[in-house]
């Protein structure tokens, strides 16, 4: 009788644990993950990876034009080709996984905050062009650096447009850094290319597996968002202090625009709805509703509902939201918040991906 009781407890045991854990032979071949990461690849990586390829050249010419002519008028169109290159590059940044060379393409590109030993560069008697740029620290060039020379919430803009008028070595190394923009874009496609087989075809259920490689990245990025992009202003770690000057994007009053780049990227991918519309259906969600995860699919999308709903109550710049109706930013953390321990403890489990690098649960 106590033998039959134990077995009886150990079946029990195990058909708990079949809900919180998905086996590799119990996932349906009907959902097509090779097909899945290649419309990712093809629909989302590749037409970002253009566009921030033009707003690059973009921002060259449009410096060029201002150095040419430093008119107010061309300054403010020379701002407003950065912000544009940020927003289709923060979009891209998701994909900022694979391969060490594509993370050291993306530092380069873009590493926050931007370190004050900056000035110091600038001020050199070496030659300042991209070959100087490139051996600097990735904390004082890219897209970073750009917003440091172009903006400052604490001055106007006619000051900063003499700032660049007065020192020939600011503007060369403005020039520099925006040149070097370009290449190390085009360096993170090359990388791109040379990953893409691996990347469409390995859907082993290991940490090299370009599907854990994508859900890990979604779950860094929404973990980023609400520790760093809003946890920090908040003063989540300096007991509830508000720090406008800890926002992304807080210079070039950016942060929103950043915050919603973001987010973009991370809802296209989960709903399966790219860039490209020849191709959808193969996002996160139609994956879980393929496997019958309903429940989980919907929570999902309701999370998302709700953050969409909640952006569109921000009526001004996040950095004055921040001040001005701190609760509103406190939700949206939460929101974000909720999504990430979502997707790092419910979707993790359900689809059998291993997670690096991330807490259990948020704060």
């Amino acid at each position: 009788m106590k033998k039959i009781y134990s077995i009886f407890i150990l079946l029990l045991i195990v058909s708990c644990g079949g809900d919180n854990q998905r086996n590799k032979e119990e996932i349906p071949v009907d959902f097509d993950v090779n097909l899945q990461l290649s419309s990712i690849y093809n629909l989302e990586i590749i037409p970002l990876i253009e566009k921030s390829k033009s707003n690059s050249k973009l921002l060259e010419e449009s410096l060029i034009k201002f150095i040419d002519n430093s008119t107010p008028q061309n300054f403010i169109e020379t701002q407003e080709v950065y912000k544009l290159l940020v927003s289709s590059w923060e979009e891209l940044e998701l994909y900022n996984f694979g391969t060490s060379q594509i993370t050291s393409a993306t530092r380069k590109i873009s590493q926050a905050p931007t370190s004050n030993r900056i000035e110091s560069i600038i001020d050199t008697d070496e030659v300042i062009d991209t070959k100087y740029v490139k051996n600097q620290g990735n904390n004082v060039k890219g897209i970073n650096a750009v917003e440091y020379l172009l903006f400052n919430p604490k001055i106007a803009n006619e000051d900063i447009i003499a700032s660049l008028s007065n020192n020939s070595k600011r503007v060369q190394y403005l020039q520099a850094i925006t040149k070097n923009i370009s290449l190390d874009v085009n360096e993170f496609e090359t990388q791109w290319k040379f990953y893409k087989n691996e990347f469409e075809t390995n859907i082993e259920n290991t940490t090299l597996g370009s599907q854990n490689k994508l859900v890990n990245a979604i779950i860094s990025k929404l973990q980023e968002i609400t520790n760093v992009q809003l946890g920090e202003p908040l003063g989540i770690r300096n007991k509830g202090i508000i720090a406008q000057e800890n926002l992304l994007g807080y210079r070039s009053t950016n942060s929103l625009a950043i915050l919603k780049s973001n987010f973009a990227a991370i809802k296209r991918v989960v709903k399966g709805d790219f860039i490209d519309k020849t191709s959808s259906n193969l996002g996160v969600i139609n994956q879980l509703n393929e496997l019958e995860i309903h429940k989980l699919s919907d929570t999902i999308t309701s999370l998302i509902n709700n953050i969409e709903k909640t952006l569109a109550t921000f009526s001004t710049s996040l950095e004055e939201t921040l001040v001005l109706e701190t609760e509103k930013v406190q939700l949206l953390r939460s929101q974000f918040n909720r999504l990430f321990i979502t997707f790092n403890i419910d979707v993790s489990s359900q689809l059998n991906i291993i997670t690096t690098k991330n807490d259990n649960d948020g704060d």
